[in-house]
């Protein structure tokens, strides 16, 4: 019996675990194309920093990046990103998705 429970414990343990980290939301790296200007670098810094799904974002200007990190439980998606950085008159050369730590 005791067996059973330290079992049931360890495999509840581990499922939730699992879980919680399932539902981190991966940080961002977005590489730009197009931004050559501090004014670019603002401008996205500003777009992104009004989202309620963004709780910090870095721009790289010389390494043409952005750095997008989610607040606990949300996040954006790959077009919903493209289409800020569009819109800010740039365009995206990729996404990667980070692993949550």
């Amino acid at each position: 019996m005791r067996h059973l429970i330290l079992f049931l414990f360890i495999l509840f343990t581990s499922t939730t675990s699992a879980a919680t980290e399932a539902q981190k939301p991966q940080d961002v790296l977005v590489n730009v194309k197009g931004m050559v200007c501090d004014f670019c670098a603002q401008g996205l810094t500003k777009l992104f920093g009004t989202r309620e799904e963004v709780k910090e974002i870095k721009v790289d200007l010389e390494a043409g990046t952005v750095e997008i990190a989610f607040t606990e439980d949300k996040t954006l998606s790959d077009d919903e990103i493209g289409k800020i950085v569009t819109d800010n008159g740039l365009s995206v050369e990729s996404i990667v998705r980070k692993q949550p730590k």
